[in-house]
């Protein structure tokens, strides 16, 4: 986990430095990207950006996310990258612990997930929330992040992400 956490700060400071460098009109050759984002990432670099903004482009979610992370400092990263750890880290003591999805705790780490993309990246209600839940299990590399923490973790998050979600409806 220590290591998978080290390769998502490394990543966000990546991300900072090419946006850094995106926004003067600066070019990264392929040796740049691949000394950023490693090897692993630099290959699918293109295929993920392109099917993002395929999927997602015309949306104001996109949009507001486009505009908020092209200002954001590597600070800003850093804290991301803080408030990502601690929030896996609330879904894992939840599950950890035995608890059922639809507790308190697994709850209020859901919350605390759909908070950090609302605050950081865009707007998004339980609904929207429940959509993303979704993607975790049914798209293998949003499931790969969570399984990679923890075998069932993915399941359990969109479990927790429904539950909460159709608490916030009542």
């Amino acid at each position: 986990m220590e290591e998978k956490i080290t390769e998502l700060t490394r990543l966000l400071a990546a991300l900072d430095t090419a946006l850094e460098k995106d926004m003067k009109d600066i070019d990264l050759n392929e040796d740049e990207m691949r000394e950023l984002f490693g090897d692993s990432y630099t290959e699918h670099f293109e295929e993920y950006q392109a099917e993002a903004e395929d999927r997602w482009g015309q949306t104001e979610a996109w949009k507001e996310s486009q505009r908020r992370t092209t200002a954001y400092t590597q600070e800003d990263w850093a804290k991301i990258s803080a408030e990502t750890e601690e929030n896996n880290r609330l879904i894992l003591d939840a599950m950890d612990a035995g608890l059922p999805a639809d507790s308190e705790q697994a709850m209020a780490a859901a919350e605390a997930m759909r908070v950090h993309m609302d605050h950081w990246f865009f707007p998004i209600d339980g609904k929207f929330h429940k959509n993303l839940g979704d993607m975790y299990v049914q798209d293998p590399r949003f499931m790969k992040t969570y399984e990679d923490l923890r075998p069932g973790l993915a399941q359990y998050l969109r479990d927790a992400i429904h539950a909460n979600a159709d608490r916030m409806a009542r």
